[in-house]
């Protein structure tokens, strides 16, 4: 809860934070949890592939990154693009 509790959740999902943060909002007003929500979404891009900057706790993304790495090989292919991109793929 913020100060004045009203909730407030913040998500991190590279380049889908945006759809997350407007699925969560739709899902609240269904639910009746709000009436009125603000969602808002944005990336901070640094240069080159996205990477992790949080070396102090366990990477969310792991299991997927392990498995993607047994299905699909080792690569040397940046992450985003690369689950992204595979994602894509599964789902056609």
């Amino acid at each position: 809860m913020g100060t004045t509790g009203i909730p407030i959740f913040n998500v991190n999902n590279n380049c889908s934070t945006g759809s997350t943060a407007l699925y969560m909002a739709v899902q609240a007003v269904k639910g009746r949890q709000a009436h009125c929500i603000m969602a808002l979404g944005f990336d901070k891009m640094f240069t080159g592939s996205l990477k992790s900057f949080f070396d102090d706790r366990a990477n969310p993304l792991e299991k997927h990154l392990v498995k993607d790495q047994e299905i699909r090989g080792q690569s040397k292919t940046p992450m985003a693009p690369r689950l992204f991109g595979n994602a894509g793929l599964e789902h056609i």
